[in-house]
């Protein structure tokens, strides 16, 4: 379990000031003892069967909760990426937030987060290795989400092993 390592490659591209449009996964199907993700959108596996040896843990949040928590993620928190054309992104981004009322911001994007949930359904439904778990339940009942995950990758992950995968030792409330 210590040799675990977490590839992250859409926070690598953050963090660099580039965009994720780029990034396809299937070339990290061949690795093993590691974590892959997050994986915000779907659309970067291109052969989801590269990884059906691989154990994937789905975590899916309720959209309507997605839709919203992204509005004021947009607007207010997220922290800009180095200065270039991604930052200039965001910064239109958070402009066009700002500037519209939460319900016109979360009905616009809508259709885009429907199209995102129907293509993490056409790429992974009846996939082997594969465990839909609920995002509500993990901020709600961690101690059956945590016993649920670690059932299904066969693992222990008490703190010490969260600890390397996480940024932070903080505690998640809700």
């Amino acid at each position: 379990q210590g040799g675990l390592e977490q590839l992250d490659p859409f926070g690598d591209a953050w963090r660099a000031g580039r965009g994720d449009g780029d990034i396809v996964l299937d070339a990290y199907a061949g690795r093993t003892d590691c974590i892959l993700g997050p994986v915000r959108d779907p659309a970067h596996i291109h052969d989801p069967a590269l990884f059906d040896a691989w154990k994937k843990p789905l975590v899916l949040r309720d959209p309507r909760d997605v839709l919203t928590s992204f509005y004021f993620s947009t607007a207010f928190s997220h922290t800009p990426p180095p200065p270039g054309p991604l930052a200039e992104r965001m910064q239109r981004e958070r402009d066009k937030a700002l500037a519209s009322a939460i319900d016109d911001d979360v009905l616009g994007r809508a259709p885009m987060m429907l199209g995102r949930y129907l293509d993490y359904r056409d790429r992974f439904a009846g996939r082997p290795n594969l465990r839909l778990l609920r995002y509500e339940q993990m901020v709600t009942d961690w101690p059956a989400f945590s016993a649920d995950l670690e059932a299904f990758l066969g693992m222990d992950l008490k703190p010490p092993v969260w600890r390397k995968m996480l940024p932070s030792d903080d505690e998640f409330t809700v």
